[in-house]
């Protein structure tokens, strides 16, 4: 609207005398009017003028008034200024074509003065109600951004410290853990031994816990650019089996490996992303497994829509643990969280293995997915691509 004189600017169009006037005279107590009597002028004031609404007669010689209506939503800073048609013509095609060119209202001559008034008043008002609701969606987007920002930034201070606090933690743990390994074979069968066995355990498993929590804030952030190297696939396998030989030999269950022939054995891919991958599967398989088996399989992915790129591999473990209830299907997945208050005081643990190896094989482009009964064991399965090497 124009603020300095307090009234709205309307443009009138039209090359006959006596519709100026009849307009003008109507108009003039309410607006500040402006003049044109043909499509080169209108265009020429709209620019210079920055009126807030044009009345624009249709038939007038050299430019019509769709020309000029065409020519004023292609313009940047005048296509958003309401125009009304102003025309003798009663045909809908004619009516319809302004419409498609942009108008937001049509008055058919003669006119009833009042009846255009209105219909200025009403299409001013919607301007401005349309103006004022475009300044809140920009403040509203301004404040969104400033809070997004914020939060953005609180977030990275938080995983800043997070950061910080596990590696510090993780230092001194990992000097108790060597010096209860130093201390055990000095120490004789009795409580003192009994007791290193508990310092050694617990930190361990504090160590791990302190581990995925490092990972999680690594991965949560990371980009899915993978950092493929060529290894030896087999060489790794059995590395993981020897790993954990010793935990599933404690609990007096079996470790099963698997490996297709049809496997190669020099592959390409993420093998950090892949061993955290498994570590945690294998891991949580004999957490939670109390009698029966572990097992790896490794084998070609099987045929899907859509397909999954050659050299994609299979990797399924399973196990004969505990299982999960169907409706916990989902929250297992979930950060932080664990089946039931009860398997967190059982087991230990804080709910970021499973969420991890769901990010860790999504960064990898592979899929994850499981199949689990209650008291029948489970079995966790992902995709990755491993092209051969070499």
């Amino acid at each position: 609207m124009n603020e300095e004189i307090g009234k709205p600017k309307i443009l009138i169009v039209d090359d006959t005398p006596i519709n100026l006037k009849l307009l003008v005279n109507a108009l003039s107590a309410n607006y500040e009017i402006l003049v044109a009597t043909n499509g080169e002028n209108a265009l020429r004031l709209a620019e210079t003028e920055q009126p807030d609404l044009i009345l624009l007669d249709i038939m007038m010689p050299e430019m019509d008034g769709y020309e000029v209506c065409r020519r004023l939503k292609a313009h940047p800073t005048l296509q958003a200024i309401p125009v009304i048609f102003v025309t003798a013509m009663e045909a809908e095609a004619a009516e319809t074509k302004g419409f498609m060119l942009g108008a937001v209202d049509y008055v058919v001559k003669p006119f009833n003065v009042n009846i255009v008034s209105l219909r200025i008043k009403n299409q001013l008002e919607l301007q401005q109600y349309r103006q004022h609701l475009e300044k809140l969606v920009e403040q509203r987007t301004a404040e969104l951004e400033k809070s997004k920002t914020s939060a953005e930034s609180g977030n990275r201070a938080k995983r800043d410290f997070l950061m910080i606090i596990s590696h510090e933690l993780r230092t001194p743990l990992n000097q108790i853990i060597g010096y209860s390994d130093l201390l055990e074979p000095l120490l004789t069968e009795g409580e003192s031994k009994k007791f290193l066995g508990n310092i050694t355990k617990a930190g361990s498993s504090l160590l791990q816990l302190i581990e995925n929590t490092i990972a999680f804030v690594s991965m949560e952030h990371a980009t899915k650019r993978a950092d493929c190297s060529p290894f030896y696939l087999r060489d790794f396998l059995d590395q993981l089996q020897q790993e954990f030989a010793a935990d599933a030999l404690k609990k007096g269950i079996q470790l099963v490996w698997s490996v297709d022939e049809s496997i190669p054995d020099y592959v390409e891919g993420d093998e950090k992303r892949l061993k955290f991958a498994m570590q945690q599967l294998i891991g949580n398989a004999i957490k939670f497994t109390h009698e029966g088996a572990v097992s790896l399989e490794v084998l070609p992915a099987p045929e899907r829509d859509p397909p999954e790129p050659p050299d994609t591999v299979l990797f399924k473990v399973k196990d004969s643990g505990i299982g999960i209830a169907e409706e916990s299907n989902e929250t297992i997945f979930k950060c932080f969280t664990q089946i039931e208050p009860v398997t967190t005081r059982k087991y230990g643990g804080i709910g970021l293995g499973l969420s991890i190896v769901k990010r860790c094989v999504e960064l990898m482009d592979g899929r994850f997915w499981h199949q689990s009964q209650l008291g029948k064991g489970s079995v966790f399965a992902f995709t990755v691509h491993l092209p051969p090497a070499g």
